[in-house]
């Protein structure tokens, strides 16, 4: 995470729920360059948050970067990381990953600053198996091999637009979609199992009507190079607006 310091400070906080930080990873370096020492690591269970307590202040106005590796937990209580699932018609039980981060649930999948007023740009990279698909709220940039990991990718994504954290969506499954064959400046696609794809033709067919009749309406064109909606057997809200990934019961 790449941050201004606004004023000097001591410490640097972080909201984390069911998250294990490695504290002896986490980097807080100044320019990219000059190292600022943490004397020690806090947890403020009540409050979810992750304290960092420098030796040293920030300086207002500087750029800095924090970065650790952490443990989360793929859940099944239908909030933050979660796994899913569902049976084929021939009764086997199909496993997926997917988010919902509204209103404060990002903190259970990444390390972050979870309020909706503090906005930023968000570069997601999956790993996935080979016979699955990951999406996000962004166009898949590219595909590599993971080292070591036969049978396993890395994907990554393009850079998001500024956003809150719980608009970031990404998901792992099996799916297959319906792309849209109306005439727009973005890609516009309907997830679901295999089976249920024949559900998916109204959701097609009025979602990029939806869609051009409100950029008509407010004279704001859609500022994403594509949309993606998603049904996802278990999912506690009826439906929720990521940015770019729409997800829905």
């Amino acid at each position: 995470m790449t941050f201004e310091a606004l004023e000097d400070t001591t410490n640097v906080t972080l909201h984390i729920n069911d998250i294990v930080t490695k504290n002896e990873t986490i980097k807080i370096v100044l320019n990219e360059t000059s190292e600022v020492k943490i004397k020690s690591h806090q947890y403020d269970h009540e409050r979810q948050f992750y304290i960092a307590q420098l030796e040293d202040s920030l300086k207002k106005d500087k750029i800095y970067t924090i970065s650790m590796d952490f443990v989360g937990y793929l859940n099944t209580q239908l909030d933050g990381f979660y796994r899913s699932s569902y049976k084929d018609k021939n009764g086997q039980t199909k496993w997926l990953a997917t988010t919902d981060f509204e209103a404060t649930d990002a903190r259970k999948a990444f390390p972050c600053m979870d309020e909706p007023a503090l906005k930023a740009n968000f570069t997601i990279e999956i790993g996935r198996e080979e016979n699955m698909t990951s999406l996000s709220n962004m166009p898949l940039k590219e595909t590599v091999p993971m080292e070591g990991e036969p049978g396993w990718f890395w994907d990554k994504f393009e850079e998001s637009v500024k956003m809150s954290t719980y608009l970031v969506a990404f998901t792992v499954s099996d799916f297959k979609y319906l792309e849209s064959k109306d005439k727009t400046n973005y890609t516009f696609r309907v997830w679901t199992r295999e089976e249920a794809l024949s559900q998916a033709e109204y959701a097609i067919k009025i979602g990029p009507s939806a869609s051009k009749f409100f950029e008509d309406f407010f004279m704001v064109p859609f500022p994403l190079p594509k949309q993606d909606m998603i049904a996802i057997p278990d999912f506690a809200s009826g439906a929720m607006e990521n940015w770019g990934l729409i997800s829905y019961r």
